[in-house]
């Protein structure tokens, strides 16, 4: 839906390249900035590596994947069920399925969703990361807490965690004396 709305927009804010971080992982933030040039490269997939293994494996290792990579992946999403079955009534419409086996791609794992993504070590496309925690378990991030790592990251600021209302899109913040009409 991005894609569509971007490129509604204008053809050159449509993206070719999409990064995709879990927030069940952590690892240094600033190793992004080291690899940026791969990582934007539209032509191939980027994944990061930690212990050996990457997002297809399970774990929650950031990648970053093409256009290409991304018609590959609704293909293997479009491989489970919908609501319907294939089975139609008198008056044309479809039978729904049962509530268990309805979208079944939902319970699809990463390697099943990521099998056609290729992160290719020769050419600088799959890095190891030099610390990861997965904290998708209490264990895991206790042990992230008592590590030199989150010393590492820094608080993002005010801007990201104050609270704050905007305006509507295209209404101005209009100020009416009561005894004026606003009409006038």
């Amino acid at each position: 839906m991005a894609t569509k709305v971007a490129r509604g927009i204008s053809q050159w804010a449509a993206p070719n390249k999409f990064y995709v971080s879990f927030p069940m992982g952590i690892y240094n933030p600033k190793a992004l900035g080291y690899y940026r040039r791969q990582v934007k490269n539209p032509k191939k997939s980027f994944g990061w590596r930690a212990n050996g293994k990457t997002a297809k494996d399970g774990y929650y290792t950031g990648f970053a994947f093409t256009k290409e990579d991304l018609k590959n992946f609704k293909k293997r999403i479009q491989e489970g069920t919908g609501i319907y079955t294939n089975k139609t009534y008198e008056h044309g419409s479809y039978e729904l399925l049962p509530i268990e086996e309805r979208n079944s791609a939902r319970f699809f794992s990463l390697d099943k969703v990521l099998k056609d993504v290729i992160f290719n070590e020769k050419e600088g496309f799959l890095q190891d990361l030099s610390w990861f925690y997965k904290i998708d378990r209490w264990r895991g991030y206790r042990a992230f807490l008592t590590s030199y790592q989150w010393k590492l990251l820094k608080h993002p600021g005010p801007l990201y965690t104050t609270y704050r209302e905007f305006n509507q899109i295209g209404v101005d913040e209009i100020e009416f004396d009561d005894e004026k009409d606003p009409e006038d």
